[in-house]
């Protein structure tokens, strides 16, 4: 996710922008420490920060628009299925 938010926002034609890549971790770093000051559930808390017409709910928008949800948790499922066989595989060389 990062490395996308990084690309987004780079100037087209460019390889590298400073500006992008401090924004992808700010983004990340700020969400994750207000998370773990939170007693709230990520859901609740998400809506309480959300502003009506800001820019996260924006994001949340052409997210769901294109069913970012149903692939993370698609994505999700597929590397927990990995994880499973690669444990049974490694359990049964010993």
């Amino acid at each position: 996710m990062v490395s996308r938010i990084r690309s987004a926002r780079q100037p087209a034609g460019r390889r590298t922008c400073p500006d992008a890549r401090r924004l992808a971790y700010a983004t990340f770093a700020g969400a994750m420490t207000l998370a773990q000051a939170s007693s709230l559930e990520p859901g609740a808390l998400r809506a309480q920060v959300t502003s009506k017409g800001g820019t996260t709910e924006r994001a949340l928008a052409a997210m769901e628009a294109g069913a970012v949800k149903a692939k993370i948790v698609a994505a999700v499922k597929a590397a927990a299925q990995r994880a499973g066989e690669l444990g049974d595989a490694f359990g049964a060389e010993r």
